[in-house]
């Protein structure tokens, strides 16, 4: 399967207009499990997927399946993530996050305490980031 160019070019444009949001979004792949398949042991879903976030859907995605989003590419995947965080970091989502919800709003809005230990994902984004809990989205996004 071939790279999009054009994603991995918007993934750059990301990770140098936006540092801290790219490694939030690296911080989001690494906990939600993407690895490639290992020994006796498979690859993760999001890999499978090239869906480093685990995204349930998106205008990027070729397809869902198993209620996630599946892309052609990673770039693909990546910028979906990267692009899903810049809204919610904007106000431009369904989730009632803005530009002062902080880094802990957003992963309570990401991984809910109802399928998720919220508390370790915000810890390890936090040790993954150099960011804190408190850390607002404006900050994310701007900084």
């Amino acid at each position: 399967m071939a790279l999009s160019p054009e994603s991995a070019s918007a993934c750059a444009a990301f990770r140098t207009l936006h540092p801290k949001l790219y490694d939030l979004a690296l911080a989001i792949q690494q906990h939600e499990g993407w690895f490639p398949k290992h020994g006796p042991k498979a690859e993760s879903r999001s890999w499978r997927n090239n869906n480093p976030g685990n995204l349930r859907k998106s205008g990027l995605a070729i397809r869902v399946e198993s209620g996630f989003a599946v892309f052609e590419d990673y770039y693909t995947g990546l910028l979906a993530l990267l692009l899903d965080l810049a809204y919610k970091c904007l106000d431009h989502s369904a989730h009632n996050l803005g530009p002062n919800s902080t880094l802990e709003d957003l992963i309570r809005v990401w991984a809910p305490p109802h399928e998720n230990d919220t508390e370790r994902y915000v810890q390890v984004a936090c040790a993954r980031t150099g960011m804190t809990d408190d850390t607002t989205l404006s900050e994310v996004y701007w900084s």
